[in-house]
């Protein structure tokens, strides 16, 4: 038997399998070395745990490999957040809503929300900032001057998150109140009123309707005077003469005026 032709091929062997294992090692650090973040968000580049302060942009992006480098993506289109909220109003009617606000995570801010809070951070803050937004200018109304000024009410809500949101990174850019509802004595109250409004709006109609039809009435009794009266008579009067055919009546009936004379017909 030939060792040393034996033990040869064993290393020819063990060295292909050697170079095997380093390209398929490099082959697994080049893919794990990659990462690929989606359009519209950021990676936030941990190592071991730790906030790196790497943001990552849109596209492909090197990390450190096996798991050395981790990323986690944050969405920073403009989102939007729907909470119902339940507020007392200043004339202390139960009011419940429906709140919508629009709003997005800031480029470059994105690795301390990361830090201080985490990917559930619209839990930790835009929620509970929206429920006391909403108390707290709701109770600046009256109910029904909420439900008039709904504009003003959101512009203040508005306002108000933009204050508390801004140092965490978060924009605000719009909020919108809608579905406002009562408890069902005030809704019929409300109701009662609005009936009783139009109620009055009519009689004081018919009360206008009325005045003026009086007004007209004695602008015609004042003008059917006595002399306005012996006017129209003679104008009538002219009238027949100017159809009078040329002849003189045959017979005169007792007590009949001259001017009742035959007309051409």
């Amino acid at each position: 038997m030939d060792y040393g032709t034996s033990s040869s091929s064993v290393k020819k062997y063990t060295a292909l399998i050697l170079v095997g294992i380093l390209v398929l090692l490099g082959v697994i650090t080049f893919f794990s070395s990659m990462r690929s973040v989606d359009t519209g968000k950021v990676g936030v580049v941990t190592q071991y745990g730790a906030v790196t302060g790497r943001e990552l942009e849109e596209g492909f992006a090197w990390v450190l490999p096996w798991g050395i480098n981790n990323v986690t993506e944050y969405d920073v289109k403009t989102l939007k957040e729907e909470q119902q909220a339940t507020a007392a109003t200043k004339d202390l009617q139960d009011v419940n809503a429906k709140v919508v606000v629009n709003f997005s995570v800031e480029r470059g801010k994105v690795s301390e929300i990361h830090r201080s809070v985490g990917v559930s951070y619209k839990d930790v803050l835009i929620t509970p900032a929206i429920q006391s937004a909403f108390k707290a200018n709701t109770a600046k109304y009256n109910a029904l001057d909420l439900v008039n000024k709904r504009g003003e009410a959101e512009a203040e809500v508005k306002n108000e998150l933009i204050n508390r949101l801004a140092t965490r990174g978060i924009t605000v850019e719009n909020v919108s109140i809608i579905d406002l509802t009562y408890s069902p004595e005030f809704t019929k109250a409300i109701e009662s009123r609005q009936v009783a409004e139009q109620n009055a709006q009519r009689a004081q109609y018919n009360l206008e309707q009325a005045r003026l039809d009086a007004q007209a009435q004695q602008v015609q009794a004042e003008t059917l005077t006595d002399n306005y009266l012996r006017l129209k008579e003679i104008e009538n009067e002219n009238k027949a003469i100017d159809k009078w055919n040329g002849q003189m009546p045959s017979t005169v009936a007792g007590g009949q005026s001259i001017f009742s004379i035959p007309t051409q017909r």
